[in-house]
This record gives structure tokens, C-alpha cells and sequence, in this order.
């Protein structure tokens, strides 16, 4: 089928781009908002011993989070804010709140010395739901309760986790901000072809937009976390770089070698190509899919998944990319995909 969808993208490579365009750009566009249909990153996996217990506590006890707030302040300051918090916590009949202000002996841990007190709030909810709305009851809370000189720290589980995403996403796009101009730089001098480097560098970037609106989807089906977007980003713009790589230098190899440099040589340089190259990126595509496919079989968990998912989508978008784009994109491109000396012999025995 993709051999097929290539060898159309030969002989009508306008519209094959127009299509491309289209399915990647709408692809893309459904990425923008996949940060916000992420799960919670988790280490349980399903079949282990500390997965049984978290069911056994979920059964037994329910679904509970725990969210702990540490104040840091004056003694005078924390004694007169903190009971206020608490209080204003106790409010939300789903909250079980433990404090060091309860007066409690057994509580006396939680307030190891009079400048830091520490309040335990354990949301009975579903650790989704918490991170919805849980946490952002706690914040406000404490919004309303405390202020300077107190300083409160939500930490925990859900922050954490929550913290770890928007840093992983300001580090994806910071990285993709450097990695896309230097690869055109060393594309550059690679191909001594503008037009060649355009290629692969405009896929790669393509394939990782694209990547994320197709882990938008999938999180209509299952639970994703950021790990797949973070490998969805590496692998996409490492593999729709180079699988264009592969393709576009084969296309000036058999550009290169034709006898012939009539009208029909960038056609029979694209279609040898596409029979060539094009065949290896789908069957490296394709091995690199069951690949991951046998290790969820072997090792399952959400981790794995995430990260399965973030590869396989990449994958294969890279690969459908390639088998539509590229052909078409050399096709229009031709002669000027070559290095300048061969442009400028091509042209001599044009001439003569």
C-alpha cells in the first residue's frame, strides 16, 4: 500500500503535497492541546507486588491522594495562620486533614521545630479527579488563609508529577528550538544543497507536530503520560529526518548515475528511489513497530505503554510521511536537489 501511495506521489506530486499538508496539518493542530489529556506519571506496574498492594489499600480503604503542605514561618505567625488552614481545609467533606496543630501527641512529628509545621491532607478521590480539582481546592484554601511572613509548600505526588510535565514540555521545546537550525546547518553542509536540506528538516519538524495530535487520539483510548510525548518528539524528528536522509541521497546518487539527463531522468531517478530506499524505511518502520509491540507483550506497564506509544506513533507517521512526501518533493525538486557541480555538468550536457 505505502509502495503504492509513493508511486502516485511520482507521477502526481502536487497533489500528493496538497494531501500531505492536509493529514499533517490537521494532525498537528489536535496536538496543541495533547498536555492537557496527559495522566499523572506512575511507576506501579500492573502484576507486581506494589501493584497488589495499591489495590489492596484501594479496596479495602478507597481511593484516596495525599497532598502535604509544609508552612514555614515565625512561630507566632504559624500558630495564629495554620489552625485557619486547617479549619478552612476540614470544610471539604472529602478532605481527611492530620495536623500539627491538632493538639495531638502523635501528631508532634509533623512540626519538628517552631519555624516549620507540616499538614497532611488525604483527598478521597481518584488520583484524576484530584489532580483536577483536589489540588486546585488545597491551593485555594491556602490562598485564602495564608500570607507573609508563613510561606506554604504544596508537595507530593500530584505537584510533583504536575511539575515534572510542564518541565518536560518547556525542555522538549526548548531542545526542538536548538536541535531544528543546527540539523539544517549540518544538513547544509552535507548536501551543499539548499533545497536537499529543506527536506529532511522540514519532515523531521512535521513528523514530531504531527506525532503529537496522533497521541492526542490515542488518549481518547488509553493513559498516556509525558514520557510518550517525549519520545514521540526524539524519535520523530531523529527517524522523519532520516528516513528523507536515506531517500534524498539515494535520489542523487540516481540522479548522479542516469545517462540520460532528459525531461524523464528526475522521474526514473524518483521511481528507482522510491523501489530502493523507500522499500528499506518501510520495512525498518515496520520492524522498529513490532519491536515495540513485543516489548509490551514482554514487559507490560503504564511507563512502558506511554513510551511504546510515543515510538510507535512516531514511526509511523515517519514512515507514511516519507512515503508520500519525499517522492513528491523530489519529483519538483529535481536537479536542484543535486550539488551544484553536478547541477552545473547536468546543464553542460543538457546544452550540448
Amino acid at each position: 500500500m505505502l509502495r503504492r501511495l509513493s508511486r502516485g506521489a511520482v507521477g502526481a506530486p502536487r497533489r500528493a503535497l496538497l494531501l500531505a499538508a492536509v493529514l499533517l496539518g490537521t494532525l498537528s493542530a489536535l496536538g496543541l492541546g495533547v498536555e492537557s489529556h496527559l495522566s499523572q506519571s506512575t511507576l506501579v506496574v500492573k502484576g507486581t507486588p506494589s501493584a497488589r498492594a495499591v489495590d489492596i489499600a484501594e479496596r479495602e480503604f478507597g481511593e484516596s491522594v495525599t497532598i502535604p503542605v509544609l508552612l514555614t514561618g515565625p512561630a507566632k505567625a504559624l500558630d495564629q495562620q495554620g489552625p485557619r488552614l486547617v479549619r478552612a481545609l476540614r470544610e471539604d467533606p472529602v478532605n481527611r486533614v492530620v495536623s500539627a496543630f491538632d493538639g495531638d501527641p502523635s501528631a508532634a512529628s509533623l512540626r519538628p521545630e517552631p519555624g516549620a509545621a507540616m499538614i497532611l491532607v488525604a483527598v478521597d478521590r481518584p488520583i484524576a479527579e484530584t489532580v483536577d480539582n483536589g489540588q486546585a481546592s488545597v491551593r485555594s484554601a491556602i490562598k485564602d488563609t495564608i500570607s507573609g511572613p508563613v510561606k506554604p509548600h504544596v508537595t507530593g505526588f500530584i505537584a510533583i508529577g504536575e511539575s515534572l510535565k510542564k518541565t518536560s514540555f518547556d525542555e522538549i521545546r526548548r531542545a526542538e528550538r536548538i536541535a531544528v537550525p543546527l540539523l539544517l546547518i549540518v544538513l547544509l553542509l552535507v548536501f551543499r544543497s539548499v533545497a536537499a536540506a529543506a527536506i529532511p528538516a522540514i519532515l523531521g519538524g512535521a513528523t514530531v507536530a504531527a506525532s503529537f495530535g496522533g497521541l492526542r487520539l490515542l488518549t481518547e483510548i488509553v493513559e498516556l503520560d509525558v514520557v510518550s510525548v517525549s519520545l514521540a518528539s526524539m524519535m520523530g524528528l531523529a527517524l522523519g529526518v532520516d528516513y528523507s536522509l536515506l531517500m534524498v541521497s539515494r535520489f542523487r546518487e540516481e540522479l548522479a548515475g542516469q545517462q540520460d539527463h532528459g525531461p524523464d531522468a528526475v522521474d526514473r531517478a524518483a521511481r528507482a528511489t522510491v523501489a530502493t530506499a523507500g522499500r528499506t524505511v518501510q520495512f525498518a518502520g515496520l520492524v522498529l513497530g513490532i519491536a515495540m509491540l513485543a516489548a509490551l507483550v514482554v514487559a507490560p506497564g503504564d511507563l512502558l505503554v506511554s513510551a511504546a506509544a510515543g515510538v510507535i506513533v512516531a514511526v509511523g507517521i515517519g514512515v507514511v510521511a516519507a512515503a508520500l512526501v519525499v517522492p513528491a518533493a523530489l519529483v519538483l525538486g529535481g536537479h536542484r536537489l543535486a550539488p551544484r557541480h553536478s547541477r552545473e555538468r547536468t546543464q553542460g550536457v543538457t546544452a550540448i
